[in-house]
């Protein structure tokens, strides 16, 4: 059974690669570092907060058909 800091741990991490992803393709497209920063870190927290509650949730349907 994974704890609420396992997720978001796990949450986290996948979102860094993500973010770095994100930020290279940002760049590219945009040419500022400045705008690429800031749409990688407002999908970062956006994403990771996502992904959090859907483990959550996903947790807890689980739980209940197991039983």
């Amino acid at each position: 059974m994974e704890t609420r800091k396992q997720t978001f741990t796990k949450a986290l991490s996948w979102e860094a690669i993500s973010f770095v992803l994100t930020l290279v393709v940002s760049y590219t497209v945009t040419g500022s570092v400045s705008e690429a920063t800031m749409l990688s870190v407002a999908l970062f927290v956006t994403k990771v907060l996502l992904l959090f509650v859907y483990e959550r949730i996903f947790r807890r349907l689980r739980k209940r058909y197991e039983n």
